[in-house]
């Protein structure tokens, strides 16, 4: 099934401890996802699959800031293809 995309450019603070599990039967081996809290007070979830999720889960932890780089699927979630923790 075709699902629709939609690149996007993402700064937000991480809310919730990373979720990583693994996948089963698919193309995908891996997956982890939390929640981002955007600069507008919306909160996203968020998540990167394989090599991406393994960089959120030893990188990324709650209350980081983060920007990120990502695609809007038709869940309103966000595939994240590049992210950078913000350091202050």
């Amino acid at each position: 099934m075709w699902t629709y995309r939609c690149l996007c450019f993402i700064k937000g603070k991480i809310i919730k401890e990373i979720n990583f599990s693994f996948l089963y039967n698919m193309n995908k081996i891996s997956v982890a996802k939390t929640k981002l809290k955007l600069e507008n007070e919306s909160i996203i979830t968020i998540k990167g699959y394989d090599e991406m999720a393994d960089w959120m889960v030893q990188n990324i932890k709650k209350e980081d800031e983060v920007i990120m780089q990502g695609e809007l699927d038709t869940k309103m979630e966000v595939g994240v293809r590049l992210m950078k923790k913000i350091i202050r």
